[in-house]
């Protein structure tokens, strides 16, 4: 039998903002993936493929970055305040489709990934700038 559970907006920004608490001051690591893969409950790294294309770097960020967490309809939220840059090489000639992100804390451990409603193409010379973000949702079934 399914279960369907529901939680309190109020709630959920308190996990947001314990978790950033937690973490403030460790490096996490943001790296974009190049498989067509929709992260699921129970993702782990090896479901995801680090893009490799000229000029890529993975990025660092600090949780301490994030604002405060907002509320939309259903989902508590927090976005970081910086924008994380990558950019490919002008020499790079052959392109490469990101999907979206995954994020490591400093002790590899995999944290979130969120994949993107429209993939960004790495072609020569492309910037990409995002702002993650970390969302909780108020209900689920399974």
């Amino acid at each position: 039998m399914a279960a369907a559970w529901m939680l309190t907006e109020d709630f959920l920004t308190d996990i947001l903002q314990q978790w950033q608490g937690v973490h403030s001051g460790q490096t996490f690591r943001l790296l974009l993936f190049k498989n067509d893969y929709v992260p699921v409950d129970g993702t782990v790294v090896g479901d995801l493929v680090e893009c490799d294309f000229l000029g890529y770097v993975l990025q660092h960020f600090d949780p301490v970055d994030f604002a405060a967490a907002t509320w939309t309809p259903f989902v508590a939220q927090m976005l970081l305040t910086v924008f994380v840059t990558f950019t490919a090489s002008g020499s790079l000639s052959t392109p490469q489709t990101a999907y979206g992100y995954y994020v490591l804390d400093e002790d590899d451990n995999f944290q979130w990934a969120e994949r993107w409603e429209v993939p960004f193409v790495f072609e020569a010379s492309s910037i990409l700038n995002i702002k993650p973000a970390l969302r909780q949702r108020t209900c689920r079934e399974s």
